[in-house]
């Protein structure tokens, strides 16, 4: 309290007066300095506004452009089966490999058929002494029928014992009987060759159509069955591309859209394909749905089961001029380009033919035609500009 009552005193009054005017004075000098660099600030920035605008720029250049959807897929076969054997034995022969073609009923290989040789061999026996029976029988037949016919003329000229003709005629009956059971005796044996030959064919395999060995799944000497598949066969006139693409992209393919397809197997071999059925349903669990797409020429080795990247095309332009999308400004009056040339920018109107999230094919300016690539909305007509790098 004491030393305010000083501060508060006439002697100190004086003190504190000149104290109070130097602090504004400094306060005083460094407000003004302030404001001289405020105004310095000013003048600066005037400057800067009248300097040329630096603005990146890209060339319009000549080529094709494509919207696409990536996606990834496999090869699949509507027509596949396997070559199996329809009975049960050891393997003597197999003579197919991946890759090889085979047409429908081409034998491939053979089972073991000792047993069943024998008994095609032991009906050809059968059947030379069935023959043979058949041939007597008929011999015996034709004898009787002409003693029996002799007698029937001696008996019409009474030189002939009635009793006795009628004996002969029983004999002729039973000699033909024993042709008809010679006959189906012989037949017999020929039902038992036809068996015979029958178990024998089956001891051949063969393919189920005509197509393509994929994988070949048994040795030489393997014991195998119905159940045992010697090996994977499809038809290559049924493989198509299997892609699944999310369900938001649906509205954008249809039927006929191309497919660039690149099989990993095929060492990056691009070929071309079409989209040919779109799948009726949506997966529930992915939100995908799948879509086949076929090719009329096949990449040379495609096979079912190959992995594949793959792009939609859902829209392209053969040949155009092509700049970065980001260069074209969208306003009411429609589309433009700022066009760079002598050192000054100007808008120029184009029209649109494609557009992707890079690139934009655009009619209105030529190829090599210098554009502004972004900041756009800070340029005016005429304005001069410094190109950088």
């Amino acid at each position: 309290m004491g030393d305010w009552g000083l501060l508060g005193t006439p002697r100190w009054g004086r003190y504190t007066s000149l104290l109070c005017f130097g602090l504004l004075a400094c306060c005083g000098k460094d407000v003004a300095a302030v404001g001289g660099d405020t105004k310095g600030v000013s003048g600066r920035q005037a400057e800067t506004n009248g300097a040329p605008a630096s603005v990146r720029v890209g060339e319009a250049v000549a080529g094709a452009l494509n919207r696409e959807i990536p996606c990834t897929g496999e090869m699949r076969a509507d027509v596949v089966g396997v070559i199996s054997p329809t009975e049960n034995g050891r393997l003597d022969s197999l003579d197919i490999s991946a890759g090889q073609a085979v047409v429908a009923g081409q034998v491939v290989a053979l089972l073991d058929d000792q047993v069943q040789q024998r008994a095609v061999a032991e009906a050809l026996r059968r059947i030379t002494t069935a023959e043979a029976r058949l041939s007597q029988a008929i011999a015996d037949s034709d004898a009787k029928k002409a003693q029996v016919q002799r007698v029937k003329d001696l008996a019409a000229k009474n030189a002939y014992p009635a009793a006795q003709l009628a004996e002969l005629v029983d004999v002729s009956k039973i000699a033909d009987r024993a042709v008809t059971l010679a006959r189906a005796q012989l037949e017999e044996t020929k039902e038992a060759k036809r068996s015979a030959e029958l178990l024998l064919t089956r001891r051949k395999v063969t393919a189920p159509f005509d197509g393509v060995v994929d994988t070949r799944h048994v040795v030489l000497g393997a014991m195998v069955g119905p159940q045992v598949p010697l090996a994977d066969v499809y038809d290559p006139r049924s493989l198509y591309f299997s892609i699944s693409i999310p369900e938001k992209n649906l509205p954008e393919v249809k039927e006929g859209t191309g497919v660039l397809v690149e099989l990993d197997a095929l060492g990056g071999q691009k070929s071309l394909f079409q989209v040919q059925k779109i799948g009726a349903s949506v997966d529930p669990a992915s939100r995908t749905i799948e879509v086949r797409a076929v090719a009329s020429s096949l990449p040379v080795g495609a096979k079912p089961g190959m992995f594949g990247r793959c792009v939609l095309v859902l829209d392209s332009v053969a040949d155009g001029v092509l700049v970065p999308a980001g260069a074209v400004d969208a306003t009411k009056e429609g589309p433009r380009v700022w066009v760079v040339e002598d050192g000054k920018v100007n808008p120029v109107p184009v029209t649109v033919r494609l557009r992707t999230e890079r690139m934009a094919a655009v009619v209105g300016i030529g190829v090599e035609t210098q554009v502004v690539l972004s900041e756009t909305n800070r340029l005016k007509p005429g304005a001069p500009v410094r190109v950088i790098p």
